[in-house]
């Protein structure tokens, strides 16, 4: 059996599929649901919920309606992710905690 990379494997899309598109009126109502008390999350869980699983979700979905294959439907949702305003809000605030940590390190040093 010669190696495959994960994205070489058909059952990885396959899966990936199956898995989106059954599972995706179940995340709309819960979502919908939560948004409903959406200042009551913190950033960071706003993020991963919303920003993140609801946006990968709410994508992929949205490529495969419009009929783009498994690959690419991944492709665009995972780059809808990345440019995400409460993904980036909360990334900036991991970086710019991670800038003052060093730094504070680096005048405790001095």
């Amino acid at each position: 059996m010669s190696f495959m990379e994960w994205y070489e494997n058909t059952e990885v899309w396959e899966s990936l599929d199956d898995l989106m598109l059954n599972i995706w009126p179940a995340i709309d109502r819960l979502f919908t649901e939560l948004s409903k008390h959406e200042r009551e999350f913190p950033i960071q869980t706003k993020a991963w919920m919303f920003g993140g699983i609801g946006q990968f979700s709410a994508s992929y979905v949205e490529a495969r309606n419009n009929g783009m294959d498994e690959i690419r439907s991944y492709e665009i949702a995972v780059n809808d992710v990345a440019n995400n305003p409460l993904m980036q809000k909360m990334m900036k605030q991991v970086m710019d905690g991670v800038v003052d940590g060093a730094v504070s390190k680096m005048e405790e040093r001095a």
